[in-house]
């Protein structure tokens, strides 16, 4: 395919989409939530070499299960790359697969890792009980 027609598919598909989609709103929104679901119990399975469940205490629901930095710096991190949608952030988890840089912990595990390694949030508040 040519650059011409190619840029021309561009230009239909943009008009047909912005046409279809409102019509097929609850759709789009359907698929998009399975598809969010989907790579996410994939990605957590990925990291976790199996079933998804937390590193430190063999938590397994998917709502308490989430990745952590390792070594901290999770939020900048994800500034600097350039993520902030969690779906395009599984993807790049998925496709830079870095088991010495991030693990699966439930949010309790978080928060005590958190504590214990003093990875506080940008106000430096150390007086956390």
């Amino acid at each position: 395919m040519t650059q011409q027609k190619q840029q021309q598919r561009k230009e239909y598909m943009k008009v047909y989409q912005k046409a279809y989609y409102p019509k097929h709103k609850e759709l789009y929104k359907k698929r998009s939530k399975e598809y969010r679901i989907r790579i996410r119990y994939e990605v957590l399975s990925l990291y976790s070499g199996g079933k998804p469940k937390c590193n430190t205490c063999g938590e397994e629901r998917m709502a308490c299960l989430s990745f952590d930095h390792i070594n901290g710096g999770g939020a900048s991190h994800r500034r600097q790359i350039g993520l902030h949608a969690s779906t395009t952030y599984y993807n790049w988890l998925k496709d830079n697969y870095n088991p010495k840089e991030f693990q699966v912990l439930c949010m309790n595990c978080q928060f005590i890792k958190r504590k214990e390694n003093k990875e506080y949030r940008r106000t430096g508040n150390t007086n956390w009980r």
